[in-house]
């Protein structure tokens, strides 16, 4: 019969980290990843923000929205904030490819891997996996903006 492998548990993985590079082991690529993560948010609420009034006004203009739009709002914010994600997902996957290589070489730097995959690989090796992550971007780009929307909504003190 074949010999089956088993992957490490855990705590071995998570000792065998501490015992080759200690404390610091923990935290490979966490720069790498602040760089993706912190633009991508900034991106993310501006472009929502954006596409949001923009698609107001057209709706407003064309007579989709009305001051009593309830339902029509709830898709438009649902749709400005899968677009925000989009837009924030192809402006940062440059930068989650090199901090994706960083993480599991362990080796370098994120400037040096950008680099690197620009030289050898050609620019559009930026871009890979860029339709994953939209795909998973865009469900919970819109599953937030529902929540956070919703939440604003049910926050308002209405004057009696």
């Amino acid at each position: 019969s074949a010999a089956v492998h088993k992957a490490p548990s855990v705590f071995t993985m998570a000792s065998e980290i501490a015992r080759r590079d200690g404390v610091r082991g923990f935290y490979k690529g966490f720069s790498a990843s602040l760089c993706v993560y912190a633009p991508s948010s900034a991106i993310w609420w501006g472009s929502y923000q954006h596409f949001r009034e923009g698609m107001t006004r057209f709706g407003r203009r064309h007579g989709v929205i009305t001051s009593d739009a309830g339902g029509k709002m709830r898709v438009l914010e649902a749709a400005a904030g899968a677009s925000a994600g989009i837009v924030a997902t192809i402006m940062t996957n440059p930068m989650d490819v090199a901090r994706t290589r960083l993480q599991v070489s362990g080796e370098g730097t994120l400037r040096g891997v950008l680099g690197a995959l620009w030289r050898e690989e050609g620019k559009m090796s930026l871009m890979k996996g860029v339709h994953a992550r939209i795909l998973a971007t865009v469900p919970s780009s819109v599953l937030m903006i529902s929540v956070y929307e919703g939440v604003k909504r049910l926050s308002v003190i209405k004057p009696e």
